[in-house]
């Protein structure tokens, strides 16, 4: 490598570098020691890094980039139902409706009328004097009840009778009857029971037929000397002209003669009620 020196003053260059420090004792006039400047083909040491300049200024901002498209997450899970809130207060009635009252409807089937009884005991019914039943009081013999009876053969066909007014709301119509006896003896058999009447208006002949007879069949218990109620017998017919407060005349028979008929001892009568109709 060629060293070009060159001087300028008390200056001195090498290869176009300038060379100002001549306290080292080097002689620019000293051709010897240029030459020497001149050969020395090795770089010097790197001096200490100078200070940080001043920072330029901030270059322009860059330009917006293009706006991103998202994509929508997934819905999420639906919270828990809350609590139902307090039942608020009734509000006001509203207004009545100006609609028109419909038809009436048609009536419904009159209902069956009101019924009445009549008791009619032993004690207060009598025989008749042609065929008539025994009329007896017999005491039971432990607790000793007292009853009266009219005892009915089994075989001849006997009566009894009862007159009483009839109330003021009888409707005038027909009757039913129906018989509470006993009698002795453990037989299952039957008595068949009738009972036929007159209606008596005020001046009216008593001696006047009787109406038609009603029967009902009652089978006796196995143990003597029970209480017995029959069934009721079919509407019975007063004779006459029957009327609210009109006497009725009664007359009460057991029927031998009947195929169902056949207790073999007497049926001892206690008492007949007889249902009627209200007006």
């Amino acid at each position: 490598m060629s060293a070009e020196l060159s001087t300028s003053g008390d200056d001195f260059s090498v290869n176009g570098g300038k060379i100002t420090d001549l306290a080292n004792g080097v002689n620019p006039q000293d051709a010897a020691t240029m030459s020497q400047i001149a050969g020395a083909g090795s770089t010097g040491v790197t001096g200490a890094t100078g200070a940080t300049g001043v920072t330029g200024p901030a270059g322009a901002s860059g330009a917006t980039g293009p706006e991103g498209i998202g994509i929508d997450g997934l819905p999420g899970p639906s919270g828990t139902a809350g609590a139902a809130g307090a039942t608020g207060p009734t509000g006001p009635t509203g207004v009545t409706g100006a609609g028109t009252t419909g038809a009436t409807g048609p009536t419904g089937p009159t209902g069956p009328a009101p019924t009445g009884t009549l008791s009619m005991t032993a004690a207060g019914m009598y025989p008749s004097n042609t065929n008539g039943a025994g009329q007896a009081k017999t005491e039971q013999a432990t607790n000793k009840q007292n009853l009266y009876h009219l005892a009915f053969d089994p075989t001849t066909q006997e009566f009894a009778e009862a007159v009483i007014p009839m109330p003021g709301d009888w409707n005038g119509g027909t009757v039913t009857a129906e018989f509470w006896w006993t009698a002795t003896g453990t037989s299952t058999n039957s008595v068949v029971w009738a009972l036929q009447g007159r209606s008596y208006g005020d001046g009216e002949t008593l001696d006047q037929s009787w109406g038609t007879e009603q029967t009902v069949a009652d089978a006796h218990t196995s143990t003597a000397l029970q209480a017995q109620k029959s069934s009721a017998t079919s509407a019975i017919t007063l004779a006459g002209t029957p009327a609210a407060g009109e006497l009725v005349l009664f007359r009460i028979k057991r029927v031998p003669a009947d195929g169902s008929d056949d207790l073999a001892v007497d049926a001892l009568l206690l008492a007949v009620v007889v249902t009627f109709t209200r007006t």
